[in-house]
């Protein structure tokens, strides 16, 4: 059995009674061991933090250290039933909320609208090639009918990442005075050569029609040249003018 000596009598301090380890002291602390001699700490220091949860398991390694701060969990806040699906359950950490949302969800992402303009830097079309440059006014976009070919690329590219379609209301001239032929093209550059072009699409008499372009090979950003073709019967036969009041991209 080890004791301490004090001096100035008694039988000093029974060593028997301690119990703690080098690891059970802070590091640059020393005490004495069973047997009297220095025994210096090894416990290591842990300042606190804030840690978000995710979608992994997270361990905090703080075994045989002194924290010297909180850990801090942040809250988080369940969503509203109203925005999931009515009848699907969501949990969180063990908190649950179960859907009662049966609406529908618009995927459209427009980029012209009957005279407006979203989701582009520089909106608007202008000339390709020294074309004729299509027109924006009163809510539709027209190609003029001067011209036997008409053309016109966006000021600004467009995402086209994450969407299967490119969908255009558009507006041609009646079949039998020759056809009207719409097409959709792809461009990284205003004046760039072709990257994708869809099949053209023959208009029939006079009437809006929704023209839907698949976007398969154009996952990028990317210029929109839309172009119309216009084949006459005879050389006397006139032209009206191409429209367009709506184009979007879709996923469905």
């Amino acid at each position: 059995m080890g004791r301490i000596w004090m001096p100035g009598g008694g039988g000093g301090a029974d060593l028997d009674v301690i119990t703690a380890e080098a690891k059970d002291v802070l590091a640059g602390k020393v005490i004495v061991d069973k047997d009297g001699n220095p025994l210096s700490g090894t416990m290591q220091t842990m300042s606190g933090g804030t840690y978000t949860p995710s979608t992994s398991q997270q361990r905090i390694s703080c075994a045989e250290k002194k924290m010297t701060g909180d850990i801090i969990i942040p809250a988080f806040t369940l969503p509203s039933a109203n925005v999931i699906k009515k009848g699907v359950t969501v949990d969180f950490y063990g908190k649950k909320v179960t859907g009662t949302f049966q609406g529908y969800v618009d995927d459209k992402l427009w980029i012209y609208n009957h005279g407006t303009w979203s989701n582009m830097t520089t909106p608007g079309f202008t000339s390709y090639k020294g074309h004729i440059a299509p027109v924006d006014s009163g809510g539709t976009i027209t190609f003029t009918q001067n011209d036997t070919y008409r053309a016109g690329v966006t000021k600004s590219s467009i995402n086209f990442s994450g969407y299967k379609y490119l969908k255009m209301n558009v507006y041609g001239q009646k079949q039998h005075y020759g056809a009207t032929n719409v097409n959709a093209s792809f461009i990284d550059n205003p004046s760039d050569s072709i990257l994708q072009s869809s099949s053209k699409t023959a208009l029939p008499d006079k009437a809006w029609t929704l023209v839907t372009i698949p976007l398969a090979n154009v996952q990028k950003r990317a210029y929109l040249l839309v172009d119309f073709i216009t084949i006459r019967g005879s050389s006397g036969e006139t032209t009206v003018d191409s429209k367009i009041n709506e184009i979007y991209l879709s996923k469905y």
